[in-house]
């Protein structure tokens, strides 16, 4: 019986040697190209060129109809003044191409979307 077991186990070890051996040698292993997402599922795109709190920006976030949207979401966000002096500033994270924001305090106070220059 423990003779039986390891003829069997030799066989099936052998057999899948010489089973990853084809795969590699056959090339078939570069012809994967992860295909099955074949296009980026959400994107964004700002006017301001990025965490600029200078510049009042609008920053659009789009996810793509995929299984679990089943219709293309898109937001629009603008750089906001909230109480005179703080700036909420959105841009696209460059790590993970989502939105993104950041609160500013500005020194000279905020107006239409942007921190007033402090060259003014």
């Amino acid at each position: 019986m423990k003779k039986e077991n390891n003829r069997t186990f030799v066989l099936v070890l052998t057999m899948s040697i010489i089973l990853l051996a084809i795969i590699f040698s056959s090339g078939f292993l570069s012809k994967i190209t992860g295909g099955v997402i074949t296009r980026q599922l959400s994107f964004c795109e700002e006017t301001d060129g990025g965490d600029n709190s200078f510049l009042r920006g609008e920053t659009v976030y789009v996810i793509r109809e995929s299984p679990f949207y089943k219709k293309n979401y898109k937001r629009q966000f603008n750089d906001a003044c909230s109480y005179g002096d703080t700036l909420i500033e959105y841009h696209c994270s460059e790590k993970f191409r989502r939105l993104a924001s950041k609160l500013y305090h500005c020194k000279k106070g905020c107006e239409d979307g942007a921190c007033i220059s402090e060259d003014n």
